[in-house]
């Protein structure tokens, strides 16, 4: 209910109760103490501070320029940057490629 309900609306903009099995059963489900995500890769690594401080700090550089509150899909053809990072709902990303 704390972690995967308010990332599940954000990112596909319905319920948890609304997914599919094959969306749900991605997330991995274990029986043990490990708590890293991908228990078999052998390097993993969080910011020593947090994402928060991390992205603090990558916003902070003059040269990145961060705008909220917009309709990405209404600007991105007007953009003249080399990386864009789109942070809506995935669905919403990928609905011109046909998923």
């Amino acid at each position: 209910e704390l972690i995967f309900k308010p990332y599940t609306v954000k990112q596909w903009g319905k319920s948890p109760k609304e997914l599919g099995p094959e969306v749900t059963g991605r997330i991995p489900v274990r029986n043990d103490w490990d708590d890293r995500y991908f228990p078999n890769d052998f390097i993993q690594v969080l910011p020593l501070n947090g994402y928060t401080a991390m992205f603090d700090n990558m916003f902070a550089n003059p040269l990145i320029e961060v705008h909220t509150n917009m309709d990405y899909f209404k600007v991105k053809d007007k953009l003249n940057c080399g990386h864009t990072y789109f942070s809506g709902p995935i669905d919403a990303y990928f609905v011109d490629a046909g998923y």
